[in-house]
């Protein structure tokens, strides 16, 4: 996180004002542990405000990187699927024997997941039980359900 300092001096009746330092923090950052956390309580269980407090963020400035917690949650997913994905495109795009490319899709996937800590975890929360995401794909699929 890099700290940008506002510099102003206000004067008012003859008192001088400090300059206020700000806190900027990377919308990368706010994901991380947006992911760190929706692996520790679960969608429901984490609030934007509870994330701006571990970000170091006023709730409003959260809504600048991301407009809704949907939206937030979203990226999160969809960085942690590109991620797996990649790995295992990488792991299967190797030559050799079967048992070979097998040991590499399952190096591929350690690495990967080891390299995300609470990825594997909110991956099989969200398919598993059922994660928001995983509901409103399922819905679609349901009778009545979207397109």
């Amino acid at each position: 996180m890099v700290a940008k300092v506002r510099k102003f001096v206000a004067v008012s009746a003859g008192a001088v004002v400090k300059p206020v330092a700000r806190k900027r923090v990377a919308k990368a950052d706010v994901a991380r542990e947006a992911t760190r956390l929706f692996a520790e309580k679960g969608y429901d269980g984490l609030t934007m405000e509870e994330l701006a407090t571990r970000v170091g963020l006023r709730k409003a400035s959260l809504f600048h990187h991301f407009p809704t917690k949907d939206a937030l949650y979203q990226h999160v997913l969809e960085s942690l699927i590109e991620t797996v994905a990649a790995a295992v495109l990488g792991g299967l795009a190797g030559q050799g024997p079967h048992l070979e490319r097998l040991d590499s899709l399952s190096d591929a996937l350690t690495v990967a997941l080891g390299a995300h800590p609470h990825a594997a975890r909110l991956l099989v929360v969200e398919s598993v039980h059922g994660g928001p995401m995983m509901r409103r794909s399922v819905s679609i699929f349901a009778p009545g359900g979207g397109a």
